[in-house]
């Protein structure tokens, strides 16, 4: 394996990769001790290079990854009207080996998935990390969230590409998403002859027609399918026209089609596409911003020509928190609302005197009594449980929402492969002592199928209802 696949290949989120000298021009690549792959060639590259390359982006990352505009142009939300990117964890942290050198060093991944590209030495980059339990996973985070309930058809990821698939499957199901309202409709002008008068009166052509007579040559605003939103989704179905991931859409892009007669626009003018103002429409403006990112090819390429860094990320954490909290409403559960405002503590600050407290998810009881979950996306370690940060965090939120109401359990929810040797298939049950109550503590599981399983949507909608039940029997 070439070092150029490594980077667009073999890194996982939450891993922890070492990697170590096996030969003159060879090393080899270790997950969690786990040997991923027997030997990585560094090709035409030499270790000075390679080692150059990972912790100039690993140092580039941390800082943008602080910046308001960086996160809010690369880092793409799920719905950001509950949800802010608060994570602490990097995409990629590189920790160089022994006098900085690529052997034994470490390349340490967090919750981000997705993609960089960068330009180092006239040479470009592109570093992919992918979720460790596989794309089909991640599709079906992806389109749960937007309530398909069958994942659309995405063409061999393996071939694609996370950096490609990832961009066009998301602006699929946007797409579709969008599409329940209708083509969308805007205010265009135009200017033609009408028997009744329209609009304003074009008085330079006018002069001709001394008596009046219709017809009138009119300028005036009208309603019409053929606007920039569409012709910019047109734009986009004729450059993916050859990509397996959008051939099940040939009735979507036939509406697009008829809807703007074809037209063909330059690059320039679809990248300066304006947002739809009605808000009926509002839904395709995240269309859109993914048309232009798709038009601007800013998918993770070696032969791009691009010299900045560009990136596009998920934090799947929140992904999965978003999951977790779809599966609880459609099965009727009451949650309060995402970072409610009503519970808080005093925190000392001079510009804020007050920090939200709010737990991941919470359940109102029919009895008024409260079930409190944090959702945790990192690895559940059985022969350690669960982190003391975390156990410090949620034993906070308990008694702090003790003092509006009975807490009936709480606990925390982790993904895991349901072929983990360690997973005996259930939930991990105790008591825990809070302000002289006994509460219930609760470890769920959602179980995630093997990513090469056949009939993987089945399976993945067989572990959620065993999830539910899961959680109904305390």
């Amino acid at each position: 394996m070439e070092f150029k696949q490594l980077l667009q290949g073999e890194l996982k989120d939450n891993g922890s990769f070492l990697i170590s000298r096996e030969g003159p021009d060879s090393y080899s690549l270790r997950n969690f001790g786990n040997l991923v792959n027997n030997e990585i060639s560094v090709e035409n590259r030499n270790d000075v290079e390679v080692h150059k390359l990972l912790q100039t982006v690993s140092d580039e990352l941390k800082i943008k990854l602080t910046d308001l505009q960086f996160i809010t142009r690369n880092l793409w939300l799920i719905n950001d009207r509950e949800y802010e990117h608060n994570t602490r964890s990097s995409f990629l942290n590189y920790l160089p080996g022994h006098e900085n050198q690529l052997h034994n060093s470490q390349i340490q991944t967090g919750n981000l998935v997705g993609y960089v590209n960068k330009k180092l030495g006239n040479i470009n980059y592109s570093i992919a990390v992918s979720s460790r339990f596989g794309d089909n996973f991640l599709k079906h985070l992806i389109a749960s969230s937007d309530g398909f309930l069958e994942v659309p058809k995405s063409g061999d990821a393996a071939l694609s590409g996370l950096a490609e698939w990832l961009l066009i499957f998301l602006w699929k199901i946007k797409l579709n998403h969008a599409y329940r309202l209708g083509l969308p409709k805007q205010y265009v002008g135009k200017s033609e002859k009408t028997i009744p008068f329209r609009g304003n009166l074009n008085l330079n052509d006018e002069i001709s027609n001394p008596e009046f007579i219709p017809p009138y040559d009119c300028t005036f605003r009208e309603h019409s399918y053929d606007n920039w939103i569409t012709r910019l989704i047109f734009n986009t179905f004729r450059l993916l026209k050859h990509k397996d991931l959008v051939q099940d859409c040939h009735k979507l892009r036939q509406e697009f089609n008829l809807a703007t007669n074809g037209k063909r626009l330059p690059v320039r003018e679809l990248l300066h596409v304006q947002s739809l103002k009605n808000p009926y429409f509002k839904e395709y403006n995240i269309v859109a911003d993914l048309s232009r990112r798709i038009i601007a090819k800013d998918i993770a390429d070696f032969s791009s020509d691009k010299d900045d860094f560009s990136a596009f990320f998920f934090d799947v954490s929140m992904l999965f928190e978003y999951f977790i909290r779809k599966i609880f409403i459609r099965n009727g559960c009451i949650l309060e609302e995402k970072n409610k405002k009503g519970y808080r503590i005093p925190c000392g600050g001079r510009k804020k005197s007050f920090s939200n407290l709010f737990p991941d998810i919470i359940i109102k009881n029919d009895d008024g009594s409260f079930d409190i979950f944090d959702v945790k996306y990192k690895r559940f370690f059985f022969q350690d449980g669960v982190n003391l940060d975390d156990l410090y965090q949620l034993n906070t939120y308990v008694a702090h929402l003790l003092n509006y109401t009975n807490v009936n359990r709480c606990g925390f929810i982790y993904p895991i492969g349901e072929n983990n040797a360690e997973f005996s298939g259930s939930q991990i049950i105790q008591e825990m002592q809070i302000a002289g109550r006994t509460i219930i503590f609760q470890i769920l599981f959602f179980a995630i199928p093997d990513d090469g399983s056949i009939n993987y949507s089945q399976k993945f909608n067989k572990n959620i209802q065993k999830f539910l039940r899961e959680f109904t029997i305390p």
